[in-house]
């Protein structure tokens, strides 16, 4: 009877887009338990029960945010800054700490978007430059794409690192390794599990709605010495407009090329949609059109992608031109993805 090797079944499994995260996560935790690798065996673990606050994060959980204020009239009205400094490359980002299970829980979920409250500090800063923040809540609005890509980031992760293993000759036939292979294995390394930068002071990252409570340091300084500050706190729109150029580019069907186009178009030029929403837009459709340019096998889960979509169509629904656009346009792309009813 042949034998199952425990790193090819690793491949296929990281490779269909439908095998559950988690569970992939778990039987590389066999794997790097079997071959006595304890820095892998340390970020699975990670990535299934979360990063506690004294753990670093990897480069791929540090998401783009928007700051927000929640007008009890308006809605959602982005706060802007005079000039950038340390404050607006704070509230920039912030760090996912949850477990991929509550990742992609609030991917599933957070069809109206993905919100990060404000930390006590945080929020002290903010009221030395305007005592409006305390008149109406202050938040973060997550880039959704960024939280997508933690799990396709979890998911490559695992696949580089078991054609890693079998570059070395490690395969672990009939479920066990050889001596040979976990001495060939301690060579693999597969860069940057964790750190990408250390945090300062103590924090509390109990779940991603209730903020990044890193200590804004010197911003206080920042803050007091510029008091009227109001920064735009969208960046990275060079590379999101790259992103969907080259999507658009990789489409073999010239029609779906021609909808991604026309939508992406749409929505450079809204007037309707404010710097915030209009990056978050493209962030989307960029996405969007990446998921396009895959085999089926290898897309996101089609709860992931509904999600996302719907999530897309409430942001166009705020810009009457570009959601004319979509209506024509949009049946194309969602049947591309496989889509329906949204």
């Amino acid at each position: 009877m042949q034998q199952t090797s425990l790193i090819f079944e690793l491949q296929q499994l990281a490779q269909s887009g439908s095998t559950d995260i988690s569970e992939l996560l778990r039987r590389s935790k066999v794997v790097a338990v079997k071959l006595r690798l304890a820095d892998f065996e340390s970020w699975v673990e990670h990535e299934l029960n979360g990063y506690p606050p004294e753990a670093e994060v990897p480069a791929y959980r540090k998401i783009g945010t928007n700051l927000m204020m929640k007008n009890p009239y308006h809605g959602l009205q982005p706060v802007t800054f005079t000039k950038a400094n340390e404050l607006t490359e704070h509230f920039a980002s912030v760090q996912m700490r949850e477990s991929v299970a509550k990742v992609a829980h609030l991917v599933a979920e957070g069809e109206d978007g993905i919100q990060c409250g404000v930390s006590p500090s945080e929020l002290e800063v903010l009221l030395k430059i305007s005592a409006d923040f305390r008149l109406c809540p202050v938040v973060r609005v997550v880039n959704t794409t960024g939280v997508i890509g933690i799990l396709d980031a979890v998911r490559n992760r695992i696949l580089d690192w078991s054609l890693a293993l079998e570059r070395q000759g490690v395969f672990g036939e009939g479920m066990t390794f050889s001596l040979q292979e976990k001495q060939a294995a301690a060579n693999v390394t597969i860069n940057n599990y964790g750190t990408v930068e250390t945090l300062v002071g103590k924090a509390d990252h109990s779940a991603v709605r209730q903020g990044d409570d890193r200590s804004v340091g010197t911003t206080y300084a920042t803050a007091v010495d510029s008091p009227n500050a109001v920064v735009t706190a969208a960046s990275g729109g060079s590379a999101v407009h790259q992103r969907i150029e080259i999507a658009i580019a990789q489409q073999r069907d010239k029609k779906l090329g021609a909808a991604l186009q026309e939508i992406a178009k749409a929505i450079g030029s809204t007037q309707q949609l404010d710097a915030a929403q209009k990056l978050e837009s493209q962030e989307i459709l960029a996405f969007m059109a990446e998921q396009c340019t895959q085999a089926v096998e290898m897309r996101q889960p089609a709860t992931v992608l509904k999600a996302v979509a719907v999530k897309f169509r409430s942001l166009l629904g705020l810009a009457a031109d570009v959601l004319q656009v979509w209506t024509s346009v949009g049946p194309a792309v969602l049947g591309a993805l496989k889509l329906s009813g949204v």
